[in-house]
């Protein structure tokens, strides 16, 4: 079920399997950091309002490069103790073609505060495969 759309994105939700997704369109290219924030920003809330359990964000046609010190401590600040007060408990990330992915074998680990753990992946496929394993 599609939640919303923008130039710069699309997120949908799987109910069945509790999988929100968050797919970049190539218009992210123009957006400004604060369109940047204000996109993560309303996931969380949609994550956390929907109480979704497993979170893909789909960055094949990411094109915003956003400098790390234009974002400092906020994705910690902000946007993880809406993931964890959410419930999410997996959280999947599919890179663009080209982009180095962690090999198979690399177990999933929670950062320093997040209560779910990340994972990287080359296909979209193989992130739902992750994302729904036990579900």
């Amino acid at each position: 079920m599609e939640l919303s759309r923008r130039p710069i994105y699309v997120f949908d939700l799987d109910e069945d399997t509790s999988v929100m997704s968050f797919v970049w369109t190539e218009k992210s290219a123009v957006m400004t950091v604060d369109d940047y924030k204000d996109a993560i920003r309303d996931y969380a809330h949609r994550v956390l309002e929907h109480r979704v359990r497993r979170a893909l964000v789909d960055l094949r046609k990411f094109r915003y490069r956003a400098e790390h010190a234009e974002l400092g401590s906020w994705w910690a600040d902000e946007i993880v103790p809406l993931y964890n007060q959410a419930g999410l408990k997996k959280f999947a990330f599919v890179l663009p073609e080209g982009e180095q992915v962690p090999p198979d074998e690399t177990p999933a680990e929670a950062e320093a505060g997040e209560k779910f753990i990340t994972r990287h992946f080359a296909s979209k496929q193989a992130a739902m495969s992750w994302l729904t394993a036990g579900a």
